[in-house]
């Protein structure tokens, strides 16, 4: 994707305006013959993301409008280049897409078969992926933590308190389990989102 977006930005940066995400670059692959820019999306475009947008005519004449302004660009034999290269990128990911969607599906399915699938599904904002992800790292072995505070340590979840003389700092656990964390982490971040989780959160930053 940072590949792409280089090409675009060196090529036709009106691109990274009009589509923006480009983790479904499937209208950059979709161009009429003989056009310098990506697709049009009044063109003859079939399916795909716009038919499921809010207002799709509005989002295509938005788009259109951006595409069809005036673009510096390199010469005609260096454009040629980069035309393939956007296309042939645009398909890596869209390539990629596809086989990430075939491994969610295959991960939802095992996921189900898991002892406690249900425990972990019962947490707010954990779906069947990212839940997948957190019992992969923390293992389905009951025996394996010898406390809550133990599970909790494996997850950079406890402080680390250090007392000398009269100062006694409390610092983050920084030996813990990174992907664990990272996975933690968005949990945590779409609680605040979803659940206005913000108020719990600055209740013990207000408690210092």
């Amino acid at each position: 994707m940072l590949r792409l977006r280089t090409a675009l930005r060196e090529f036709f940066p009106a691109a990274l305006e009009a589509f923006g995400d480009l983790a479904a670059p499937e209208l950059l692959v979709r161009r009429r013959t003989g056009e310098r820019g990506p697709a049009d999306p009044g063109a003859g475009h079939r399916g795909g993301a716009p038919a499921r947008r809010r207002k799709p005519e509005e989002k295509a004449a938005e788009i259109i409008a951006v595409l069809r302004t005036e673009q510096p660009g390199p010469p005609s034999a260096v454009a040629a280049d980069y035309v393939v290269r956007v296309r042939f990128l645009a398909k890596m990911v869209t390539a990629i897409n596809a086989e990430i969607a075939t491994m969610e599906e295959q991960v939802r399915s095992c996921f189900g078969q898991a002892r406690d699938a249900k425990i972990y599904l019962s947490r707010p904002t954990l779906g069947k992926i990212l839940a997948a992800r957190i019992l992969g790292e923390f293992g389905d072995d009951p025996g394996r933590y010898v406390s809550a505070k133990a599970r909790k340590n494996h997850a950079g979840a406890s402080p680390v308190t250090r007392a000398s003389g009269k100062m006694k700092p409390v610092l983050a656990r920084l030996v813990c389990n990174d992907r664990l964390v990272d996975a933690l982490h968005q949990q945590a971040f779409w609680a605040d989102r979803i659940l206005r989780g913000r108020p719990y959160y600055d209740q013990p930053r207000a408690r210092g």
